[in-house]
């Protein structure tokens, strides 16, 4: 009876310390994630940053803009299709458009429902640069254009 109890005790052992390295795996790929999207961030900064350096200052959408249009009284909806590793995010714009963004792993192992979400939403978001950039074409298009 001592080597079934020792062997489910191992057994135990064994399967805690796994479950603890998936949840430790999965803190990882969410910080890589993280930092990742911060890259991003910094990124568009740099971008903005560079052409005000520059000095161009015609119209033109700023990342504010695109985090501006979406209507923070609306939390984005998210939604994983059952049996799949595919998940959406629903972003309402204070127009009352929306916006859907898609994320998706290859293998079932990889899918992170957080990190999922992550994704779907900044597809979303990237959505709005040519959305505002049409509307913003199209309010310049009405201006009559200054000579050169």
């Amino acid at each position: 009876m001592a080597d079934i109890n020792g062997t489910v005790g191992m057994i135990g052992r064994q399967h805690q310390q796994s479950i603890e390295d998936a949840f430790a795996a999965q803190r990882a790929a969410l910080e890589a994630f993280n930092q990742t999207d911060s890259a991003n961030r910094k990124h568009e900064q740099s971008i903005e940053d560079m052409i005000l350096a520059k000095g161009l200052t015609a119209p033109r959408i700023t990342p504010q803009d695109l985090d501006d249009a979406i209507d923070q009284l609306v939390p984005p909806q998210y939604h994983v299709f059952p049996g799949s590793n595919t998940t959406v995010c629903l972003l309402t714009l204070k127009n009352g458009y929306t916006v859907t963004g898609e994320s998706a792993c290859v293998d079932p192992a990889n899918f992170d429902e957080e990190i999922g979400r992550e994704v779907a939403f900044k597809e979303a978001r990237n959505k709005l640069w040519p959305l505002l950039g049409f509307l913003l074409r199209d309010k310049l298009a009405g201006k009559p254009k200054t000579p050169a």
